[in-house]
C-alpha cells in the first residue's frame, strides 16, 4: 500500500515467496516500508503469516509515513422531491350541486370532491328532538343521528357531531313505545327511532333526550350528494347538512 494502514491505496501484491528490501518500520513497527513492488515501493503489514523478517527489527530505521488520502466516496444522488399531492377538494371535475354547493364552497377541503350528482331519495321519516334530529332512509335503510340542537336552550346548532350504525335494524319490538311518561310538551319516540334510542343512545338522559313531536314520514322530498370523504343532505326541512365520515357535521 502507499502508507502504512488500509485506508491507504493498494499499489501492487506480493507473491509467495518473494524477497523485497525492508528499507523502514512506521513509528510503532506494524508496517514495513518495503522496496520494491511491481517497479513501486510500498508499505505490507507486519505479520507473521504473510511476512518473515531477515535480521533485526530494532535496525530497521524509521520512515516518513505520507499522509493518507481520503478515499472518495460516491455521494448517493438526491431524489427529486415528490410532487405534493393535490389538495383534496382541489381541481374537482365538478361542483356540488347548486342546493349544496354554498355550504360544500366552504367545507370543500373537508368532504372533497363530488362522487355522484345530487338526487332525490324516494322516502324518509325524520323525528326532531330536543337535542337534534333523527332520520331514516328507506332506500339504505339507515338511520342518521345529527346532534343539531342544544339540549339545554333548544338553539339551532351549525356544527358538531352526528352518527350512525349499520347494525341499527329496528326488530320490530315495542313499535309503540314502552309506556314511558315524558315531561309535559315531550313526546317518548316509538318504532324504529324509538328503538334505537332506547338500545344506543341512553334514551332521555342521552344528548339528544325527548323527542318535541312524533315521526313524520315524506316522499320524494330528501334530496342527497356523496363525496370523497362524506356526503350532503337535506329533510323535509330547509337545513342542509354536510356530514363527514369521520362523525363531524356542518349546516346551513
Amino acid at each position: 500500500r502507499e502508507g502504512p494502514g488500509t485506508n491507504y491505496a493498494q499499489v501492487g501484491q506480493l507473491s509467495t515467496g518473494a524477497l523485497v528490501t525492508v528499507v523502514g518500520q512506521n513509528p510503532d513497527g506494524s508496517w514495513w516500508n518495503v522496496c520494491c513492488v511491481d517497479g513501486r515501493s510500498g508499505w505490507v503489514i507486519n505479520d507473521p503469516r504473510y511476512v518473515r523478517l531477515q535480521g533485526t527489527p530494532s535496525d530497521v530505521p524509521l520512515s516518513s509515513v505520507p499522509p493518507a488520502v481520503a478515499t472518495a466516496v460516491p455521494s448517493t444522488p438526491t431524489p427529486p422531491p415528490s410532487p405534493a399531492p393535490a389538495a383534496i377538494g382541489s381541481n374537482c371535475s365538478a361542483n356540488a350541486d347548486n342546493l349544496f354547493n354554498s355550504l360544500w364552497q366552504r367545507h370543500r377541503t373537508m368532504i372533497g370532491c363530488p362522487t355522484s350528482g345530487r338526487r332525490t331519495i324516494q322516502t324518509i321519516a325524520e323525528e326532531v328532538f330536543q337535542g337534534g334530529h333523527m332520520f331514516w332512509r328507506k332506500d339504505t335503510d339507515e338511520v342518521y343521528v345529527i346532534y343539531d340542537r342544544n339540549k339545554n336552550n333548544n338553539a339551532n346548532l351549525f356544527e358538531g357531531q352526528w352518527t350512525t350504525n349499520p347494525t341499527w335494524k329496528w326488530d320490530g319490538s315495542a313499535p309503540e313505545g314502552i309506556g314511558l311518561t315524558p315531561p309535559s310538551g315531550l313526546v317518548e319516540p316509538v318504532r324504529g327511532f324509538g328503538w334505537v334510542w332506547r338500545n344506543f343512545l341512553n334514551r332521555e338522559t342521552g344528548p339528544l333526550g325527548w323527542a318535541l313531536d312524533r315521526e313524520y314520514g315524506f316522499d320524494g322530498v330528501a334530496q342527497v350528494q356523496t363525496f370523497e370523504q362524506g356526503f350532503m343532505f337535506k329533510g323535509s326541512d330547509a337545513k342542509v347538512y354536510l356530514l363527514l365520515y369521520d362523525g363531524r357535521f356542518f349546516a346551513q
